[in-house]
Order: structure tokens, then C-alpha cells, then sequence
């Protein structure tokens, strides 16, 4: 939300994660402060309609009340006041609970989803290498099949060449070779 990518700017020095989980104890700790105002209004209610009971039975005495005594129309307005001032602090707890909320769930999506990336690029570079052995696997295969086929060439050009050479031995010298002897 607007609070958490304002607070990032402002303290861009500290990790993402830990703001969200100060802007939980925050709320925690604002709804406690909250909580704590409220008991403390309503024990002093509770202790001002004791005393003004008391005031009312000395005035109906003929003594004099206390200058300054709010009157019940007062301390229902400024009631009234603290309920509205409680209620907009709530919401405003309740606001920045779900822009922490919803900035985790976004955060925790980008992660997924850079996780998954990351993932896919592993599995392609993987296929490529796999792709490149076999492509090399084949070249080789294939020089290896070359050199059997020469090899088998040059022993066969060997063998025919021997075979002449033992016709030739064996039929003794030509008519040309005589000749010349």
C-alpha cells in the first residue's frame, strides 16, 4: 500500500520484511494504547459521577460545587469525541494491517513468481546442455563411423594389394620380366 511504499522510501536501509512486521506491532501496540485511553475515560467517568454525586448532595446542602464541573451535556459531547477519535484510529489500525497483509501477499507472488523464472531458466539451460551432448554424442558417432569406413577402405586396398602380390610371386616372373633378365 500507499504507508508501506512511503515508509520504504523513508528508510530504504531496512529490509522490506522487517517494516512489515514493526507496522504489526504497531497495531498491536496502538490498539493497546487505544484500549488503555478508553479504560482510563472510563474509570475517570466512573469517579467523576461519584464526586458529583457527592457535589449534588452538598449543593442541595446549601454548600457551594466545585468552579469548573462539566455539566453531563459536556461529557456526553466529549464522549462522543473520544468514541469518533477511537473508531478513526481503528481504521486507520485496520487500514495499515491490510496494506501490511497485502503487501506480503505480493511480495510472497513476486517471489513465486521469480522462483518459477529462475526454474524455467534452469530447465531450458538444462535442455540446451543436454541438447549440445547429444549433438556432440552424434558428431562423434558419426567421425567414429568415418574412420571404421577408412580404416576398412585401407585394409581392404591392403589385402587387394597383398593378393596381387602373392598371384604375382606365384606365377613367377612376367614374359616382360624374363625378357629383361
Amino acid at each position: 500500500g500507499d504507508f508501506l511504499a512511503e515508509v520504504q522510501q523513508v528508510l530504504p536501509h531496512i529490509a522490506p520484511d522487517r517494516l512489515v512486521a514493526h507496522v504489526g506491532w504497531l497495531a498491536a501496540h496502538e490498539e493497546r494504547q487505544s484500549k488503555k485511553r478508553q479504560l482510563l475515560e472510563k474509570w475517570r467517568a466512573l469517579r467523576a459521577a461519584g464526586t458529583a454525586g457527592l457535589r449534588s448532595v452538598s449543593a442541595t446542602a446549601g454548600t457551594a460545587g466545585a468552579a469548573g464541573t462539566a455539566s453531563p451535556e459536556d461529557a456526553e459531547a466529549e464522549r462522543r469525541q473520544n468514541d469518533q477519535r477511537r473508531k478513526r484510529e481503528e481504521e486507520q489500525r485496520a487500514e495499515r494491517r491490510q496494506q501490511a497483509a497485502e503487501w506480503r501477499r505480493l511480495h510472497s507472488e513476486q517471489k513465486s513468481a521469480q522462483e518459477e523464472e529462475e526454474r524455467s531458466e534452469r530447465q531450458a539451460a538444462e535442455e540446451r546442455q543436454l541438447q549440445e551432448r547429444r549433438r556432440q554424442n552424434d558428431l562423434k558417432r558419426q567421425q567414429v563411423e568415418l574412420f571404421r569406413q577408412s580404416r576398412a577402405a585401407r585394409e581392404a586396398a591392403y589385402r587387394e594389394s597383398a593378393q596381387r602380390a602373392a598371384l604375382a610371386a606365384a606365377r613367377g616372373p612376367s614374359l616382360e620380366d624374363r625378357r629383361r633378365i
